[in-house]
């Protein structure tokens, strides 16, 4: 009420203004026709003028958004759960017949359970699930404010959804994915006109144009920030705000137990660590067979016994070898060339069988557009909250957009003024002695991104007992630089830390160093790993020395 006598002069104003400006300020918490006007002037007296409750107005939105939310996380994690079924038969008949599976067995246990494609599904709709949710809430809203024609504004709301479906399905068609698609903008929109039936909240354009400016603002901020910073800005936010934390600790393991059943959901063939191989040639071209094999393995392409479904099977007629998938010919080329050029071959082979590369398009923008807004208005939705105990909604919803705007560009600065002098090498020394684990870890930091043998700075073996994980990760990822045997020997020391992140770092640092001497030891943390994302790093260092896939006693 204060907020409306505030913000309207009553004795110089009409009723459409006071009407208007009614409804702009408090949107939907004011009933407007209790707004009159008689002989003796415009009447908005306590007793003739009655706020809504503003939450219930903002509850009923939240709750709009949650179910949405909540079904599409049912329906993508029914796509994990089924992604992650196949990938468990396909390591245990890699275990089967001798070859490295990753995931392992520890890990392959686990793929069947409820809890990892659930948590796995949560990567989807944090991602596409918030953009769509959220897109598909704002054009509900906004639909009956929009001066447009009806039949313009329907056959503009309808196109948008079905252009993103034919992306999506651009390769092939995704059944589970385009049900969510679709069911969700359905879904929103009717649990949005049942719960505000004959009551539709009332939206200014212009307001809602003003509150929109701030997580613009902080998008472009965004956007120039990484060039002034070196392009550190995202390992910056989890060393600074996610593993300085035992909270942001939590998130940062949970990414790296959880993110890579998701990500197997949509992988193109040639992303995939393993992939089934079949070869279908004549008793007669056994040379050529094996000529093939070693090829497939190379690729990482197993020959798997008793494999019905193989994910690429090679045929030879004459001079021409043919691609299949799933009986379907992808990819042809002469035995000569293939062989000149296998990589070439397989990823044409891969592009033609890749009917997720519209769905990660999706998933990159949603990334970066769908969890940061989403996160942006649940700090906004507090704020507000918060504000409309003790101030009007008008008020209380410009204040929640300045506190976001502030709070955003408050780690921006904050970031960007960590450790400033720390970018200059000849302070890496007198860091690296420092008391403060920011320092020290800035330092690691720099040596690895100037290619500097860590062997030069002796006193940089001390972050091995640090207890700040990042100082550890920061150590072994600069100890890829340098060729020193004492690099090899900590390397191996890292291997046992307690923290997977530094794991995977020391696998990293041992693939880049080149020493193959490594490679029975790294097989053997391959097989005893419980940690599905230290195997990956471990495999992929495994194949940067050259090493391998071959049959091999289970």
């Amino acid at each position: 009420m204060n907020a409306l006598s505030d913000a309207i002069d009553v004795h110089e104003v009409t009723l459409e203004t006071v009407r208007r400006e009614a409804g702009c300020l408090g949107n939907y918490y004011m009933d407007t026709p209790l707004i009159n006007q008689d002989n003796s002037g415009i009447h908005i007296g306590q007793e003739r003028v009655r706020f809504k409750k503003p939450m219930k107005h903002y509850l009923k939105t939240a709750f709009i958004l949650i179910i949405s939310l909540v079904c599409f996380q049912m329906i993508l994690s029914l796509r994990v759960f089924l992604s992650n079924t196949e990938l468990a038969k396909i390591m245990v008949l890699a275990n089967g017949n001798g070859y490295l599976a990753v995931p392992n067995a520890l890990v392959g246990d686990r793929l069947h359970s409820l809890g990892m494609a659930l948590a796995g599904g949560l990567f989807f709709t944090l991602s596409v699930g918030a953009l769509v949710c959220l897109v598909s809430l704002g054009a509900t809203c906004l639909y009956p404010v929009l001066s447009l024609g009806r039949k313009t504004k329907t056959i503009v709301f309808l196109c948008v959804p079905f252009l993103v479906i034919l992306l999506v399905n651009q390769d092939g068609f995704l059944w589970l994915e385009t049900l969510a698609l679709v069911l969700i903008p359905v879904l929103i929109y009717f649990l949005y006109r049942f719960l505000f039936k004959g009551d539709l909240p009332v939206f200014s354009l212009k307001k809602v144009g003003f509150h929109a400016l701030f997580p613009v603002i902080l998008a472009l901020v965004l956007l120039v920030f990484p060039k002034g910073t070196d392009n550190r800005i995202f390992s910056d936010f989890r060393d600074t705000f996610l593993m300085s934390n035992p909270f942001g600790m939590g998130i940062n393991d949970f990414y790296y137990t959880y993110t890579l059943s998701p990500a197997e959901v949509f992988k193109s063939l040639d992303q995939k660590l393993i992939k089934k191989g079949a070869i279908e040639l004549k008793s007669t071209q056994n040379h050529l067979r094996q000529r093939i094999e070693h090829e497939l393995l190379a690729a990482d392409y197993l020959i798997l016994d008793h494999d019905e479904n193989p994910d690429l099977t090679i045929r030879c007629e004459k001079d021409q070898l043919f691609f299949f998938h799933a009986k379907r010919l992808i990819h042809e080329t002469r035995v000569h060339d293939f062989f000149n050029d296998p990589r070439s071959a397989f990823n044409a082979f891969s592009m033609g069988t890749d009917t997720y590369n519209g769905y990660r398009k999706l998933t990159g923008m949603a990334l970066i557009t769908g969890l940061p807004l989403l996160v942006y208005l649940s700090l906004h939705g507090f704020f507000f909250i918060i504000g409309c105990m003790f101030m009007g909604p008008s008020l209380s919803a410009r204040m929640a957009s300045g506190l976001c705007l502030a709070l955003g560009l408050s780690a921006f600065v904050f970031m960007a003024s960590l450790n400033p002098k720390s970018m200059d090498p000849a302070t890496i020394s007198a860091d690296l002695c420092s008391d403060s684990p920011a320092l020290r870890t800035n330092a690691l930091h720099l040596i690895f991104d100037k290619k500097l043998d860590i062997t030069q700075y002796p006193q940089s073996k001390a972050a091995m007992a640090s207890t700040f994980v990042p100082e550890r990760y920061w150590y072994a990822r600069a100890s890829a630089n340098s060729q020193q045997k004492r690099n090899l020997t900590d390397l191996l020391d890292l291997l046992n830390d307690p923290h997977p992140n530094v794991q995977c770092q020391a696998f990293f640092a041992l693939g880049k160093l080149g020493n193959r001497r490594a490679i029975p030891e790294m097989v053997r943390r391959i097989r005893s790993s419980d940690h599905w994302y230290v195997q990956w790093y471990a495999y992929k260092a495994l194949k940067r020395l050259g090493w391998t896939q071959k049959k091999s006693n289970p």
